[in-house]
């Protein structure tokens, strides 16, 4: 899940599809920048969620998630699905306001909180 929501929202990271958007009918122009900029991140955003969700369900041993700050592990979960929900909201002000401050600090926190969810699951496998 998190895989396929890495390749969607690489697209715009990146810039790949800029260049599509440029076109002389601003209609078009709209319509292609949702298409190939907006909607493959917000997609990529919810897979980040669910993928999140599910390793707080892994995590805590029930569907409802539950509180167990004291499982490295579950912290791991809830700092990856955080993650998702910043680059969820970087998604969203991509199409309100396109680059500006505020979609780079999401997209920051967003990076931010999937490195440090890596280095905590990492650590929870080194000592296991």
């Amino acid at each position: 899940m998190q895989w396929l929501g890495t390749l969607l929202f690489v697209s715009k990271t990146l810039g790949i599809s800029s260049w599509w958007v440029s076109t002389e009918d601003p209609a078009v122009s709209e319509r292609l920048f949702l298409g190939v900029t907006v909607v493959p991140a917000i997609v990529a955003a919810c897979t980040f969620i669910i993928a999140g969700w599910l390793r707080v369900v892994e995590a805590s041993h029930s569907w409802l998630g539950g509180f167990h700050p004291t499982r490295i592990g579950w912290w791991a979960a809830v700092i990856n699905t955080l993650g998702g929900i910043f680059f969820l909201v970087d998604a969203v002000l991509w199409y309100r306001v396109q680059a500006s401050q505020a979609t780079t600090i999401a997209l920051l926190v967003g990076a931010l909180a999937f490195f440090a969810s890596s280095a905590i699951a990492w650590l929870e496998q080194c000592f296991d």
